[in-house]
């Protein structure tokens, strides 16, 4: 199912033109489904940005959000207002995208978790936003950019658990406040400090690893 299915048009025309996120936000947690369609529209970008630098592919990641869309809009009468609708929102994508990755993790182990990250954006995480619909190619530049220490960083966060893998991405790559990964997790906000501080102690240790057997190996 795409965002088009609940009504919502782009938003530089059609009746939501000039409506601010926020007044859209307020319209679609009264129940105003075109509202809705319109908010998961302008929300896109993000959320598949947010996705992919968690699951490394852009192919998957497209999937995943959709997915997190068509879940969105079969439970939106059971929603509450107990958070922003964004906030919502935010929850039920990043719970598509763990799932996903707990999946991967149980099929292939940790391994998998590796292969399918690339070194191909200088941006951050190294994922390969190549590979996201709408993506420019990668340029020689990106490939030059990208140096053997980010790579093995690229791996480390590839091994990660899930659980520590979002942290991660959310805080050190989408500078996410601790406030709003604690509500998009629906962890308190001590847990996702003491798991930021796990993961990264990870991250370094394993990128230390492989930079000794890679030394080791040209020895």
């Amino acid at each position: 199912m795409t965002v088009a299915a609940t009504g919502g048009r782009a938003g530089a025309a059609g009746p939501f033109a000039g409506v601010g996120a926020a007044e859209l936000a307020e319209r679609a947690a009264r129940g105003d489904r075109p509202a809705l369609g319109e908010l998961l529209q302008r929300e896109e970008p993000r959320l598949l940005h947010m996705v992919l630098r968690m699951v490394g592919n852009g192919h998957d990641a497209a999937e995943i959000t959709q997915d997190g869309f068509a879940k969105v809009i079969e439970k939106f009468d059971g929603f509450r207002g107990e958070s922003a609708v964004t906030t919502w929102i935010t929850q039920v994508v990043i719970n598509r995208a763990l799932d996903f990755l707990r999946q991967r993790t149980r099929r292939a182990g940790k391994v998998a978790g590796e292969s399918q990250l690339s070194a191909g954006d200088a941006g951050g995480a190294g994922f390969r936003l190549a590979d996201a619909p709408g993506m420019p190619a990668e340029s020689p530049l990106d490939r030059m950019v990208m140096s053997e220490a980010h790579r093995r960083v690229v791996r480390a966060i590839g091994g990660l658990e899930p659980e520590f893998r979002a942290v991660l991405v959310l805080r050190d790559i989408l500078e996410m406040d601790y406030a709003g990964i604690g509500q998009a997790l629906q962890l308190p906000v001590g847990t996702v400090k003491s798991r930021l501080f796990r993961a990264r102690l990870m991250v370094r240790q394993t990128s230390r690893e492989k930079e000794d057997d890679g030394e080791a190996g040209r020895g």
